[in-house]
């Protein structure tokens, strides 16, 4: 990665935030649901709030002519779009200037396009603009929380916890974090506010009883163990470790010993190795864990499980508190979000368990769920793609997952390996084709895609897709 490049899309970032502390009010904000939207959200609100500036803040699940026209309607000054909107500048940019705004700003890392509007009225802040993947590098809560933190002269680091969560979100920060990426990682680990170790998976989340931390990770999925407590219960006994202590209270990771993490362990692996999941070993679930120092609650001592409630909170349709959480909220607002996370972990179970069921291999390489017939949230669709992709069993295919919604459009979310991503391989390029030719719309990033279509019947999508990527792999196999 160019440092260059970088240094020039930090320079902008600051140039933005300099823009953002002088716009003219109210300021309209619209950001995407995702865990990334909403960290992004919430760092604006917390920098808008902070800068005492009249704001009103919306999320949506997509972006439509009728969410833009319901968005435009609002009589603001400034307007800004997160995480959303490279894919549809001229219908954005058509809209917008029929207001009487001063100020059109897009901050977002998906694949640009069409061309930007020439216009110094409008501000785009993209990493794909400076020749970088934001797929992998600079997502927009990183992009957002820099500029919150540079915008108050480096006063509040917060910021930087909520750039970190975001990124964990958006899947940036499971590899290794480079470019702008390690940038905020380093200042965050600078200010103490971020301090990352490696662990064994099962033990990361430190303050929950052990029966529920050592199956609550869902990275990498295990089918048959992930999100299975009756599974973790056993698997604890017969560990021969405690599930209470004297108090009567749940034995918490941390409590553990290191004689007994190494049980437990031998135990975990042997049970998973029984799923029929071969050649395994303890390395294997080595992950690099962002710990939290300054959070208290366990629900949120580490980048990934902050960034599992605010995913929740949009998944579970409130996106009014996963935003309030990521900009700093406590009190009643975590208390409602446990709530949120717990239904949404009882959903998600059985959600998975649908999706099991569906699943169907295709050429020996493609995983297709079709929960089009099944009694299925569409916004859950991202996050079976992505718990499947990062699959043992599955993580090495590319998996597209379909459902519909209440008037009938098909909803596709894709995501393939990073193997065959560093071959050429383009879900964005591929989801644009089949909702063009099908009168849909779709786009993304080379490693993760999604389309809404207005057809009923799956099979012509399945088949279309299946032909798609075949010329792909046979193009990039060359």
């Amino acid at each position: 990665m160019s440092e260059k490049k970088t240094d020039q899309l930090i320079r902008d970032i600051k140039k933005l935030a300099i823009m953002m502390s002088n716009a003219a009010e109210p300021v309209a904000v619209l950001t995407h649901y995702d865990a990334d939207g909403l960290a992004s959200g919430g760092a604006t609100a917390r920098f808008l709030s902070k800068t005492e500036k009249l704001f009103i803040l919306r999320s949506t699940a997509s972006l439509s002519e009728d969410v833009l026209n319901a968005f435009f309607s609002i009589r603001a000054k400034t307007y800004v779009i997160q995480d959303m909107g490279s894919g549809d500048l001229k219908m954005i940019y058509s809209k917008w200037k029929n207001t009487n705004s001063k100020l059109l700003v897009i901050i977002d890392h998906h694949k640009i396009l069409e061309e930007p509007p020439q216009d110094k009225r409008v501000v785009i802040v993209n990493p794909e603009l400076y020749g970088i993947d934001g797929g992998r590098i600079g997502c927009t809560s990183v992009l957002a929380s820099l500029m919150g933190y540079y915008g108050l002269g480096e006063r509040d680091p917060y910021f930087l916890e909520i750039g970190v969560i975001g990124a964990a979100g958006d899947m940036q920060m499971q590899n290794g974090a480079v470019g702008i990426n390690e940038y905020l990682l380093r200042l965050a680990e600078g200010k103490g506010i971020v301090k990352k170790e490696t662990e064994f998976v099962f033990f990361t989340l430190r303050r929950l009883p052990v029966f529920k931390a050592i199956v609550w990770n869902l990275v990498p999925y295990v089918p048959g163990f992930s999100n299975r407590e009756d599974i973790g219960l056993n698997i604890v006994r017969k560990a021969g470790i405690r599930i209470r202590n004297r108090s009567g209270e749940y034995v918490t990771v941390a409590e553990l010993t290191e004689e007994e993490k190494t049980r437990l362990l031998e135990v975990i692996i042997k049970y998973i190795a029984s799923l029929g999941i071969d050649d395994l070993s303890s390395n294997d679930f080595l992950v690099d864990v962002l710990y939290l120092p300054l959070e208290d609650d366990p629900y949120l001592q580490t980048a990934i499980e902050f960034s599992n409630m605010i995913s929740s909170c949009g998944r579970m349709d409130r996106e009014d508190v996963g935003i309030a959480l990521s900009a700093g909220s406590r009190g009643e607002v975590l208390m409602e979000a446990k709530k949120i996370i717990e239904e949404r972990r009882k959903i998600l179970g059985k959600y998975l368990d649908m999706a099991e069921r569906s699943i169907k291999i295709y050429d020996g390489m493609l995983v297709i769920v079709d929960l089009t017939d099944k009694d299925f949230s569409v916004k859950f669709s991202g996050t079976i793609s992505t718990i499947f992709s990062r699959s043992l069993t599955y993580g090495d295919k590319i998996i597209l997952v379909l459902s519909s919604d209440e008037a009938g459009d098909i909803h596709l979310s894709s995501r393939a390996p990073r193997k065959l991503v560093d071959k050429g391989l383009d879900l964005s390029k591929i989801m644009r084709k089949i909702s063009e030719e099908l009168g849909g719309r779709g786009g993304g990033h080379n490693i993760a895609a999604g389309a809404t279509i207005p057809v009923e019947d799956s099979d012509e999508i399945i088949e279309k897709i299946r032909e798609y990527i075949k010329e792909e792999i046979a193009r990039i196999e060359g």
